[in-house]
């Protein structure tokens, strides 16, 4: 039996489970929370039948969901306060988990016919019920730092369920959200899961007191920062269209499919031009419908068109709508019609992909200083051409057009259904080969990028290249199947040798090497900077609370304060320094949310986000530094 498989349940009623259930129930799950995982699960019309050996639990679901306590049964005569029940249900994921937003959302298409301004996003007042939501998630998160992720039992889960579903009641959807986020980091860190990662916890929950911090601090914030329950889809004058690639999607959470990234090319309408829009389509599943998702049929407007032609072709559209993160809707009153790409129309090197690596580098970074909710959509995409050196590790080694260092082409998603792998291994095997390349720039690795698609090189590269024939003859082609029209995603089709003309002798087989996972709580090539101790105090805090923060007169203290100062570190000193009174001041009584004895008691989890903060600020600048300083010194 899958877990993804498995239905999900509401938030409020898993928090009341737990609430109502006797505290040796709680201390008994907290030392098994994958007991149910070990039970038969069985899919019945009506919902799910789970036998535990002796007892059956009884799961009614609607449109896949437990909704209500009523919806639990069990054939021992403790129901519904049992241990049956809660391990169970302990086992389900929450409705608005981590990737729900990623589920097909109702439009709501704006009923102008006049375009909405993009420049100006709507604004939401913060009222006293929105108010309440965050202190109430401020406070539970609060207590989160102290207590840390490995000792969060099922009542501090409880409280976090109950602020999240306070935060949606009160309108605050990406909030809660966050929160879901974290409560299902601490379920997996606790279930010892090989999906569990402190990094994503520290980030998670960094993330989240951010929010929360945002909306107590202000009196209206962007729409984008409080969220929908369903995605709004305003009118857009965008008229032509043109297919840039698709990416699989494939999400912890049991979500799977295909995502579409257009570009707009009207000339006409200066909002839209050269802007990337995403089509997506998804569903509760797993690798095996990606495939099909890609394959298969889109419903757009009135018609269905295959992901697999939309990402190839010029599409001309009437009464476009789309959302603030750039997703277009797919309503019955859109209309739209598939072209031939124009010959002018190369891929991969349309409006920003045709600019300088130096240019698109900055854009990126310039969107990544932008909060989380508000970036658009493709805004971390990259194009440029390469020369395949080989393989290097798990990675793909190659050269880029004007600049003399190796960068490394990743895996995107390395799972054996979709051809990633193969694909970059058999180029590996044919150095020399020259490419157009569109991938995810990964931000805190200089060098590295999730490579997506390739094309033919561009021309001003094809005309450099005729500059000696002898060497072009000897040199590895590209040649393309008609019917990819210049583009092949990585994530969907295979490469075979027929796709490379010129290889004078295959080479023995190439396999990438197996990506080694980082250590838990490892920020990927960001010790560079010199501030890993106050890394390590971020995830230490987040998996063991304030007890896992070093005190004043330790000697790990000494030794990270005199690295931070050596290196002249001297805002991460005072950072470091805060971090270790915030913590261990805690333990003088009640003053943590206020004062004691009469003085002022500093905040753990206010602390925990301002040196998030710095160091989320530090990795951005070094490491655009990095990026920029390669490719200045080498193209400039």
């Amino acid at each position: 039996m899958n877990p993804t498989a498995r239905p999900r349940i509401l938030p409020l009623v898993l928090a009341e489970l737990i609430d109502a259930a006797p505290s040796r129930l709680r201390k008994r799950l907290d030392k098994e929370p994958d007991a149910a995982a070990q039970w038969e699960w069985q899919a019945t019309i009506e919902g799910w039948l789970v036998s535990t050996g002796d007892e059956t639990v009884t799961l009614l679901v609607k449109q896949g969901v437990v909704e209500s306590i009523q919806s639990l049964r069990c054939s021992c005569l403790l129901s519904p306060r049992c241990f049956h029940i809660l391990a169970c249900v302990n086992t389900l994921d929450s409705v608005d988990s981590i990737d729900l937003q990623l589920a097909p959302q109702t439009e709501l298409a704006s009923t102008s016919n006049e375009p909405q301004p993009s420049s100006v996003p709507p604004l939401v007042n913060i009222d006293a019920e929105k108010r309440k939501a965050a202190r109430q998630v401020q406070y539970e998160l609060g207590l989160l730092t102290r207590l840390g992720g490995r000792r969060a039992d099922l009542l501090r889960q409880s409280g976090l369920l109950r602020a999240a579903h306070a935060c949606r009641a009160a309108g605050l959807v990406n909030l809660g959200n966050s929160v879901l986020q974290v409560v299902e980091c601490i379920r997996r860190l606790r279930d010892n899961s090989d999906t569990a990662e402190a990094l994503t916890l520290a980030e998670g929950l960094a993330h989240a007191l951010q929010q929360s911090e945002r909306l107590l601090q202000t009196d209206q914030v962007p729409l984008s920062i409080v969220g929908q329950a369903r995605r709004e889809f305003l009118s857009c004058d965008v008229g032509k269209l043109l297919g840039i690639c698709a990416e699989p999607i494939l999400t912890l959470s049991g979500y799977a499919g295909v995502v579409v990234y257009l570009q707009g090319i009207d000339s006409s309408a200066s909002a839209g031009r050269d802007k990337l829009f995403t089509v997506n389509h998804t569903r509760p599943g797993e690798s095996q419908w990606i495939a099909q998702s890609y394959r298969g049929g889109i419903d757009m407007g009135n018609q269905t068109l295959q992901a697999a032609e939309v990402c190839r072709s010029q599409l001309l559209v009437q009464n476009l709508s789309v959302s603030a993160d750039g997703r277009l809707g797919k309503g019955t009153s859109t209309r739209w019609v598939l072209t031939e790409r124009s010959l002018d129309l190369l891929p991969l090197e349309q409006g920003r992909f045709g600019q300088s690596l130096a240019e698109q580098i900055d854009g990126i970074f310039a969107s990544a200083a932008v909060a989380v909710d508000e970036r658009a959509a493709g805004w971390d995409l990259i194009a440029f051409d390469a020369q395949v050196l080989g393989a290097q590790g798990a990675s793909l080694a190659v050269q880029v057009h004007g600049n003399t260092a190796v960068w490394k082409l990743r895996i995107a998603i390395d799972n054996p259904q979709l051809p990633y792998r193969e694909n970059l291994s058999l180029l590996a095997r044919c150095p020399g080969l020259e490419l157009r390349c569109m991938g995810r720039l990964r931000l805190q690795s200089a060098g590295e990028v999730d490579l997506l698609a390739i094309a033919h090189p561009s021309a001003e590269t094809r005309s450099e290249s005729l500059g000696d024939q002898d060497d072009l003859a000897t040199l590895p082609k590209l040649k393309l199947d008609e019917a990819w029209k210049g583009v092949c995603n990585l994530g969907f089709e295979r490469l075979q040798r027929t796709h490379v003309e010129g290889v004078q002798r295959w080479s023995s087989e190439v396999t990438l090497d197996t990506e080694t996972p980082h250590a838990r709580g490892e920020f990927e090539g960001s010790s560079l900077d010199g501030l890993e101790p106050l890394r390590r105090r971020q995830v230490a805090i987040a998996l063991g609370g304030r007890h896992a923060v070093a005190e004043l007169s330790s000697q790990a203290h000494r030794r990270d304060r005199n690295q931070l100062k050596q290196r002249h570190q001297h805002t991460a000193v005072q950072l470091l320094e805060l971090l270790a009174v915030a913590a261990h001041e805690m333990e003088v009584g009640a003053g943590v949310w206020g004062t004691d004895k009469g003085q002022a008691v500093l905040r753990l989890d206010r602390i925990y986000l301002a040196n998030h903060l710095y160091l989320q600020s530090a990795a951005r600048h070094f490491q655009k530094h990095r990026w920029m300083s390669e490719l200045i010194g080498e193209i400039g």
